[in-house]
């Protein structure tokens, strides 16, 4: 599946131009806003696998603060592209922590290489709200993040276990990362992801997580000497 890019551009020429680049190289332009309200209209349908922001935007809010809106909520790697270079600007920008920012114009290369890290790099580990609510055929169901054992993929469905309950949701395990704000919750293998605080033993490519046992995949090797602090 190609990586879905939001473009959030209030000149359209600009954007149409950045999203010719994008899909010339492979990727998917989910759509292009002009408007930070209008893209958090569109995150909230279909979170994209990459946002890139302009910071000066039509309507009332700017690119910063859509972006600091969306990292509340979502996981979800953000560059950001300004002409501004000034130095309170940028250091305001930096502080609502995006993967990158490119300053206007930039290069189609420079473009490239800044969502191929973003995208390389996932999403961003800002630590938002602590509890979600969760579709559950009509019913909304609160989920502390914090209870949440591990979540399994079945496809485009992912099975969340927590510490009360258990239930299935119509999304891949990648959209469900990064609509959880908990670096936490860590992925082990292509169909398991764990909250690392939750694990109870570790055997050499093996974690078990109250009797549980999840194997750690060959691309994945890294991810126990990362995560955690083995003494």
């Amino acid at each position: 599946m190609k990586p879905e890019i939001l473009i959030v551009e209030d000149d359209l020429i600009i954007g149409q131009a950045v999203a010719r680049d994008l899909e010339a190289h492979g990727y998917t332009v989910a759509a292009i806003c002009e408007s930070g309200e209008d893209a958090l209209l569109v995150i909230e349908k279909n979170l994209p696998d990459l946002v890139l922001m302009d910071i000066k935007l039509q309507g009332k809010l700017d690119g910063i603060q859509v972006t600091e809106r969306i990292l509340k909520k979502y996981r979800v790697p953000i560059i950001y592209l300004t002409d501004m270079q000034d130095s309170i600007t940028l250091n305001k920008a930096r502080q609502s922590k995006p993967a990158n920012y490119l300053i206007k114009p930039f290069q189609t290369h420079q473009l490239l290489i800044a969502v191929d890290l973003a995208i390389f790099n996932g999403a961003s580990t800002v630590t938002g709200e602590r509890f979600g609510f969760f579709k559950e055929g009509t019913e909304l169901i609160k989920i502390v993040y914090d209870d949440i054992l591990y979540l399994k993929a079945e496809g485009s469905y992912c099975d969340v276990v927590t510490t009360q309950k258990s239930f299935t949701l119509t999304m891949p395990m990648n959209k469900m990362l990064q609509r959880i704000p908990y670096p936490d919750l860590i992925r082990v293998s292509r169909s398991y992801s764990v909250n690392k605080n939750h694990v109870e033993r570790i055997m050499g490519k093996l974690i078990t997580i109250r009797g549980v046992k999840i194997a750690v995949g060959e691309t994945y090797s890294d991810v126990i000497r990362e995560n955690f602090n083995v003494i």
